[in-house]
């Protein structure tokens, strides 16, 4: 994930079938940010479905 300065703030790995939670103790109030998806294994094509969810939970 990066803040619209385009610095990092935060990641993970997930895997097929898995789920997967990160923590971004780096973001910021008053940036937006975007989540990049990339995948690691090219099984040669295919579709990839992504179900999640998102919330800002303030310390």
């Amino acid at each position: 994930m990066k803040n619209s300065n385009g610095v990092f703030r935060g990641g993970t790995n997930v895997q097929r079938g898995k789920k997967a939670t990160f923590k971004t103790e780096k973001a910021e109030v008053g940036y937006k940010y975007k989540l990049g998806l990339r995948k690691t294994n090219n099984t040669g094509g295919g579709k990839v479905t992504i179900k999640g969810s998102w919330s800002a939970s303030g310390g």
